[in-house]
């Protein structure tokens, strides 16, 4: 678990997207996206309010590439803009596929997952930006979503994904075949109410903050 002093006078909320070497927050309120050390050293910022290339309107979640590139998920723009290690404009992608963006992840393959809210799936991209597929649906079902809102993935290469409404968290493979979910709503503990952002560690602990509680974070192991 990453710790940090919070500066006296600030306030550090919606922290959805995280890497083992830099804190990514992409605060709903401002479009931008601020980049820190594990030791809250403040490095930079990412992006100016507009709808030009390079520039974010609504930005839900940052990722960081395998080859240290940011991605940064744009609800209002449908798309998945990308900076350089030092914050530079690269490219940006998926407006053909992505009609609200949020969770956002680079698996060790170089694949990027994203979830669509809007649309309830997650889409499946090369490391290029390249659509490869996508999977889910509106509804109740095993492999349907009503609220997904992040995903993360696993060193088994298995993709997990939280649904806010249906408070549980949904298991596929890495092709996007449904496995299994677990979660049942309550406040007490194992129990979830409105899941939203999920990440590993390195023994594949799966920790997520939930809506009452988004101060605290609830690990679970393999087993649980």
């Amino acid at each position: 678990m990453l710790r940090y002093k919070k500066p006296e006078g600030s306030e550090i909320t919606r922290l959805h997207g995280t890497s083992l070497d830099t804190i990514s927050l992409p605060p709903s309120s401002l479009p931008k996206s601020t980049i820190f050390t594990t030791q809250a050293q403040f490095l930079f910022r990412i992006g100016e309010y507009g709808y030009h290339p390079g520039q974010l309107m609504r930005p839900m979640d940052v990722a960081e590439t395998i080859n240290g590139n940011y991605l940064v998920s744009d609800f209002e723009l449908h798309c998945v803009t990308v900076y350089s290690p030092t914050g530079s404009y690269i490219s940006r992608f998926g407006q053909r596929y992505l009609s609200g963006p949020k969770g956002i992840i680079a698996d060790r393959n170089g694949r990027i997952l994203v979830v669509d809210q809007k649309s309830c799936m997650l889409c499946i991209f090369k490391p290029t930006g390249k659509f490869i597929n996508r999977f889910g649906a509106r509804g109740s079902g095993d492999n349907q979503f009503t609220n997904p809102f992040s995903v993360a993935v696993n060193s088994q290469d298995e993709i997990y994904v939280s649904d806010y409404a249906q408070h549980a968290i949904k298991v596929f493979d890495q092709n996007g075949l449904y496995l299994f979910r677990f979660g049942e709503h309550g406040i007490e503990p194992g129990m979830l109410h409105a899941p939203t952002g999920l990440a590993f560690d390195k023994q594949d602990n799966l920790f997520h903050p939930t809506f009452l509680s988004q101060n605290k974070l609830a690990p679970w192991t393999m087993n649980n």
